[in-house]
């Protein structure tokens, strides 16, 4: 299974898990293993990325009982994100659906800024810079066609010009445009 065999080395590979996520029946069917991967992710991101140290993976509430990162994740995603859940009050649901009780809110809130919020903000930041990128590389290749498609009618605009009688007025108008773009004619 590609899932097991899963290693993180670069952030595409978290980019990929993350994608996964967004399958919930895929979630549902491997839970056991994408908890450990989600873990092990986290773990890679915070301590190889961000060279932080200082949190212990799994995540553990204060009586040591263990904050499953999978189901938290899932939740707040479901509930429209950290600032939808923080703005509507809802992370004492978060604790009750996690299996925690409602006072312990606060602390949900906590673990998931701790432990995912940094990696979801710089999840969407590196899809929307891909994004940028991808969108910029189409519109020049978009302009160099046009540039191509402009000097190919120029040429044959010069080619129905050429050789053909036409008064002074006319040929005037063409030189000024001709030159307003740029080009040399070579019909002196």
């Amino acid at each position: 299974m590609i899932l097991q065999a899963m290693k993180f080395n670069e952030f595409q590979d978290c980019k990929a898990l993350l994608e996964m996520l967004d399958d919930v029946d895929y979630v549902r069917k491997h839970k056991y293993c994408l908890e450990t991967k989600l873990d092990e992710m986290v773990d890679w991101f915070l301590t190889k990325k961000l060279e932080i140290s200082t949190r212990p993976i799994p995540a553990y509430a204060s009586n040591n009982r263990k904050v499953n990162l999978l189901e938290l994740y899932m939740l707040v995603k479901r509930e429209g994100g950290h600032k939808c859940v923080t703005t509507n009050n809802l992370w004492a649901v978060i604790a009750k659906d996690t299996g925690f009780d409602y006072q312990d809110g606060e602390f949900m809130r906590l673990m998931y800024a701790m432990y995912l919020d940094v990696l979801v903000y710089y999840y969407k930041f590196k899809t929307t810079q891909l994004n940028v990128s991808e969108k910029e590389t189409v519109e020049n290749v978009v302009d160099v066609r046009r540039s191509r498609s402009h000097e190919i009618n120029k040429g044959l605009l010069l080619v129905g010009w050429k050789g053909t009688q036409v008064d002074s007025a006319v040929m005037n108008k063409k030189e000024s445009i001709l030159h307003s773009l740029q080009v040399t004619t070579g019909m002196d």
